[in-house]
């Protein structure tokens, strides 16, 4: 029987995202661009006719928030060789305060349902992070590692598996990240990241703003020794035994980042992309390599919702993207947030 595979690795979602990206941000930025100056200076009047702040209100929220580190393994010669590999993440409530731009926040995890715990298994996870955004500067940093993931593809591992059936697991394999981001917003007298992602302040008028990151990560991935990809299928990965890589990444991104304000409702997108010099020590079969090479770095922040006058409620998203060359083979790997959040100001 003849059946046929899907295709859909994440460089897809990138390419889906960065072309709605071009297509929501293209003409305002083209609009804006007369009025861009590198660096500028703050101007409190101009600030004040698209940003509003709130300096001595205090806001409390509710929220739901997941995080994974996942990644992908594919072929750079078959097309549809590529393995998804994915922790069993969870689902975390928690409850936050904030005041005078500084806040708190904390979260219990939900319980895991048993029919998502026989499909998935288990994960031993420990998922830190941290942001500051402020006027011109703004930066992440942010410690992950996950123990046990499964493969979402699973036939690609075994000819036996159907969707529906348990996802075949590598109870064993560990991904390590480490790292963090700093970023430049050159437009900040009229756009503020504050605004879109932490609601202590409020974008009035739809503006955007050219930005510049600089990142720095270590990520390292393991499998005890044992091979990441089947003996059955090491053909379609021109024979590329992979079993162990570190990878020491730095890179500088540009981007854009736009608002879009209509009444009390907004939506931010924001895109990064950029290149930068790896490090790499990896194992392939008995083979121990230490190189260096250029990597591909994309960043991509979404974040929407209603700003009233107390209440305000909303969402954001986060995907960070390192990809990684290894001979043959290309590891795509993906740092994921996503948040849902009510709160009120007093």
């Amino acid at each position: 029987m003849i059946r046929i595979q899907p295709y859909f690795p994440y460089v897809m979602v990138q390419k889906a995202v960065f072309f709605l990206f071009l297509l929501l941000t293209g003409i305002p930025a083209l609009a804006q661009f007369p009025r861009i100056v590198l660096f500028e200076k703050p101007d409190p009047q101009v600030k004040r006719q698209y940003i509003r702040d709130f300096p001595l209100q205090k806001t409390g929220r509710v929220f739901l928030a997941t995080r994974s580190l996942s990644f992908e393994l594919r072929s750079r010669t078959v097309r549809q060789a590529f393995i998804q590999y994915q922790p069993a993440s969870s689902m975390v409530m928690g409850i936050g305060g904030y005041y005078r731009r500084l806040g708190l926040e904390v979260g219990f995890k939900l319980p895991t349902s048993d029919s998502r715990l026989e499909r998935f298994g288990r994960s031993r996870i420990l998922d830190w992070s941290t942001s500051f955004y402020g006027d011109r500067f703004g930066g992440d940093a942010f410690f992950q590692r996950y123990r046990g993931y499964v493969v979402r593809n699973g036939y690609e591992v075994d000819q036996q598996w159907r969707s529906g059936n348990p996802y075949p697991r590598y109870p064993d394999l560990t991904a390590f990240n480490l790292g963090g981001n700093v970023y430049y917003v050159f437009n900040h007298n009229r756009f503020s990241y504050r605004a879109a992602f932490t609601q202590m302040e409020q974008q009035v008028k739809s503006a955007g703003s050219f930005l510049l990151m600089a990142s720095g990560t270590i990520m390292n991935f393991a499998n005890d020794g044992q091979a990441f990809i089947p003996a059955g299928r090491l053909a379609n990965y021109n024979l590329n035994d992979f079993r162990y890589g570190r990878f020491y990444n730095l890179a500088l991104s540009p981007g854009y980042g736009y608002t879009f304000v209509r009444d009390q409702f907004y939506a931010s997108l924001s895109l990064f992309m950029g290149l930068g010099l790896q490090h790499q020590k990896y194992t392939m079969g008995s083979t121990i390599d230490n190189i260096g090479r250029p990597f591909r770095k994309n960043n991509f922040r979404l974040a929407a919702g209603y700003f009233g006058d107390s209440f305000y409620g909303g969402g954001g998203l986060l995907l960070d993207n390192t990809s990684i060359r290894v001979k043959d083979l290309v590891i795509a790997a993906n740092s994921n947030s996503f948040r849902l959040f009510a709160g009120y100001r007093f």
